[in-house]
C-alpha cells in the first residue's frame, strides 16, 4: 500500500476564484482518520487490466440552476460535432434540496432531449453535496463588488458524485459553461497507466518551469478525467459538510488530491488565463490544439451572455466584456473565436427548439 499522499496546507487554485483573503481549514485529523484515500492517490487491487474489456466510458455535466441550461445544451450539440464517444450524462440539484435552485420538470425534460441520462442529487441518498459559506463570507461578497458572482459556487460541490457512477469505468466531467472544441476521446484510457486515479489540466504557472513542476501547482476543476469509486464521494461529502468552502469544490479538490496525473496542455484553456495555443510561429494562436475551452469567469462574462447581447446589438462580434471585437485582431482571436463556435453551437439548438414548437402547433 502506498504511503498517504496527503498534505496539511492549502493548494489554493491560481485562476481567481474567490478572494486571495479566504482562508479554509484542512481537517488533518479527519483526513488521517479516514486513511490515505488509496483510489484517489493510488492503484486500486481491484483494478482491471483495461485490455480485459471494453470500457464503459461517460461524459458528465453538473447544472444547479436554469441559469446554465444554454451551457449545458451547447455542450451535448458540441460534443456530437467532435464525435466524443461515451453516455452523456446530466447531474442536477432540485428546489427541494435547494431553495436556490429553479430546475423544473420542464426544464429537465429539455435537458433530457440532449443527455443521454439525467440523475437527480438528493441529500437523502447523500449524492447531493453543498458547499457551506460562512455568514462572514456571505458579508464579505456582498460589500465586495469584486466578489461578484462567487456566491454562485454554492452547488459545485455536487462535481463530488461523479466518484458514484460506478456504472462506469472511466467518468470525464465538464463544467456547463465549457465547449468541446475537437475530440478527446484519447483521455478515457489515460489513467491506464500509472497509478493515480485522477487526471485534471494544471494551471498556467505548471509551465513556468522547464520541465513543469506538476506537484507544486494546482489543477483546474473545469474538467477531469476520474475512475469511480464510491468511497471516494463519501469521502468528499463528509470532508465538505465540515468546512466552509466559499470558492467551491476547487479548493477541497486541490487540497486532498496529491497524485494526480497532468493532461497535455491545452487539453482545457480557460477564458480567465492569458495563455493560448500558439503555432509554431509564435505569433498566431492555433486553436487546433485546444480541445475543450471553459468560459471561466463572473456570470456576466458567461458565454449565453454575450450571444444575447450580440443579439440585441446586431453585432456578431460582441463580446460581454469587452464589447465589439474586430476580426483578426490579437483580441479577437484570443476571446471571440471559442466565443463564436459556441455562438454557432447555440443558434443550432434554438433552430431545434423554434422547429419543434412550430411542429407542435401544426399538430394542434
Amino acid at each position: 500500500m502506498p504511503s498517504c499522499a496527503l498534505q496539511g496546507h492549502s493548494r489554493r487554485p491560481q485562476h481567481g476564484r474567490g478572494p486571495p483573503g479566504f482562508k479554509h481549514r484542512f481537517l488533518v485529523g479527519l483526513i488521517l482518520a479516514f486513511g490515505c484515500l488509496l483510489a484517489v492517490t493510488g492503484a486500486s487491487s481491484d483494478d482491471e487490466s483495461s485490455s480485459s474489456k471494453e470500457k464503459k466510458v461517460a461524459i458528465v455535466t453538473l447544472v444547479t440552476t436554469s441559469t446554465y441550461i444554454p451551457g449545458a445544451l451547447v455542450l451535448a450539440e458540441s460534443l456530437q460535432a467532435v464525435k466524443a464517444k461515451g453516455d452523456r450524462v446530466l447531474l442536477w440539484v432540485g428546489p427541494e434540496d435547494d431553495p436556490r435552485s429553479d430546475m423544473t420538470p420542464d426544464r429537465i425534460a429539455e435537458l433530457k432531449e440532449y443527455w443521454d441520462e439525467t440523475r437527480q442529487l438528493t441529500k437523502a441518498d447523500g449524492s447531493y453535496t453543498e458547499c457551506q459559506i460562512s455568514e462572514q463570507h456571505k458579508t464579505l461578497i456582498q460589500e465586495n463588488p469584486t466578489l461578484k458572482g462567487l456566491d454562485r459556487y454554492w452547488g459545485t460541490c455536487s462535481k463530488f458524485a461523479v466518484w458514484g457512477l460506478v456504472d462506469y469505468d472511466v467518468v470525464v466531467y465538464m463544467d456547463a459553461d465549457s465547449v468541446a472544441l475537437h475530440n478527446f476521446d484519447f483521455v478515457f484510457d489515460y489513467l491506464d497507466t500509472g497509478e493515480a486515479h485522477f487526471a485534471a489540466h494544471g494551471v498556467p504557472e505548471c509551465w513556468d518551469t522547464n520541465p513543469p513542476q506538476f506537484l507544486e501547482c494546482n489543477f483546474y476543476t473545469a474538467f477531469f478525467v476520474i475512475k469511480p469509486l464510491p468511497h471516494v464521494q463519501s469521502y468528499f461529502h463528509q470532508l465538505a459538510s465540515k468546512q466552509y468552502l466559499a470558492e467551491g469544490e476547487i479548493t477541497l479538490l486541490n487540497q486532498v488530491i496529491q497524485q494526480w496525473k497532468p493532461l497535455p496542455r491545452f487539453t482545457l484553456v480557460a477564458q480567465t488565463e492569458a495563455v493560448r495555443p500558439m503555432a509554431d510561429d509564435g505569433k498566431t494562436m492555433d486553436w487546433s490544439q485546444a480541445k475543450v475551452y471553459d468560459f471561466a469567469g463572473n456570470p456576466d462574462t458567461k458565454p449565453w451572455m454575450s450571444h444575447a447581447l450580440a443579439k440585441q446589438y446586431h453585432d456578431p462580434n460582441w463580446h460581454a466584456y469587452f464589447g465589439s471585437m474586430v476580426p483578426g485582431t490579437e483580441g479577437y482571436n484570443r476571446y471571440m473565436v471559442p466565443q463564436k463556435i459556441w455562438n454557432d453551437y447555440y443558434d443550432k439548438v434554438l433552430a431545434k427548439k423554434e422547429k419543434k414548437q412550430k411542429a407542435t402547433k401544426e399538430e394542434l
